[in-house]
Formats: C-alpha cells, sequence, structure tokens
C-alpha cells in the first residue's frame, strides 16, 4: 500500500476512535452524471473505429457514511456504475467489446451544519476505477474531493445535491491516460 494509503487509513482510525458520540449511518442511492464517461466513448470510437451502440453518461451511486455529532463523516462510495457497449471495434474477435467500470472510493467530509434541515459539506478523499474491459491495460487510484448540500435532513429520507471531481485514470492498451469520471454531478436519496 502507498504513503496515502496507509495516511488515510490513520486518519480514519484516529477519528472513529476520539470517543465522539455518533449520531448515525447515512445510506444513499442516486444518479451521478459522469464527464469522463464520453472520453472513453471518444476512444473508442477514434482509436478502434467503433460503433458504439449505446453510451449514456448517467450511472447509478450508492454510498454510506457515518456522521459524528461534531459535523465529520467517513464514508464509502460504489458507482457510478458505467457500462459502455461496443460493436465493430478493430482487432477485438467478432469485433464487439465492453466497458464496464464500478468506482469505489472512501472519503472524510464535515457537514457545517450537522444539527440542521439543511447542511452544507465537503469531502475529499480518494477512488479508484474497478474495470472490466478488452482494451484497458491498467487503472490507477487518484484523488477526490466534492461539494454539496443535503436537504430535509431531520426526515425520513433528505435529498443530497453533490458536485464532485474523480482524478483517477485507467491506462487504455495503446497507453492514452483517461479519467473515467473526471466532473461528477450527483442527485440522490439520503436514507
Amino acid at each position: 500500500m502507498s504513503k496515502r494509503t496507509w495516511g488515510g487509513l490513520l486518519l480514519a482510525v484516529s477519528l472513529a476512535t476520539t470517543g465522539v458520540r455518533a449520531n448515525e449511518w447515512d445510506p444513499s442511492v442516486g444518479l451521478t452524471f459522469v464527464s469522463g464517461f464520453m472520453d472513453v466513448v471518444d476512444w473508442y470510437e477514434d482509436a478502434l473505429g467503433a460503433d458504439v451502440s449505446w453510451a449514456v453518461p448517467i450511472g447509478m451511486s450508492l454510498g454510506v457514511s457515518y456522521e459524528f455529532t461534531h459535523g465529520s463523516r467517513l464514508g464509502a462510495d460504489l458507482g457510478p456504475i458505467s457500462l459502455l457497449m461496443v460493436s465493430d471495434a478493430r482487432g477485438y474477435d467478432g469485433g464487439d467489446t465492453e466497458f464496464f467500470d464500478v468506482p469505489i472510493g472512501l472519503a472524510y467530509g464535515f457537514n457545517f451544519i450537522p444539527d440542521g434541515k439543511v447542511s452544507p459539506y465537503g469531502r475529499i478523499g480518494f477512488r479508484h476505477h474497478l474495470v472490466s474491459a478488452d482494451a484497458v491495460g491498467s487503472a490507477t487510484p487518484g484523488f477526490f474531493a466534492s461539494v454539496g448540500c443535503e436537504f430535509f435532513r431531520k426526515g425520513v429520507v433528505g435529498l443530497g445535491l453533490e458536485l464532485g471531481y474523480d482524478g483517477s485514470t485507467v491506462e487504455m492498451d495503446d497507453g492514452a491516460e483517461l479519467k473515467p469520471g473526471e466532473v461528477l454531478f450527483s442527485v440522490r436519496a439520503v436514507f
């Protein structure tokens, strides 16, 4: 593991063991627009001469965070899940291939009004893309940062809006380095 990973784990353990009374677990589910997905689509079209038959830059995201009474929160994310179906790609048996991406991430955040019905927040952490694709050589974790606001926090279901940046990369077979996440915009239900 890298020094950054160890540093993040030490931060998480130190925050979790400070003796602060915890508020609650906050699971969430929503849809996320992914700007970098279209770069992946462009690469398949340009590098492989592929006919992209289905590409939607919006995917489902799942998350859970543990919020402390003073406003700090630790969270994990899964998604947005992306799927690209490609036909007539040069160099692939039968010409058909796909790009399936499931990003995972860990983040530390802070709610600025933890007891309010509405609370702006910020998060920093890292993300890594678990990619299944014939044309992908490797994936490298990257920095993640976001700002957002949660509404109706005292209700059964809240609403979260978030704008983020995912700096993780995927290296394609030809050496091209793509950021399949990049700018993210999420709308989610918080339970």
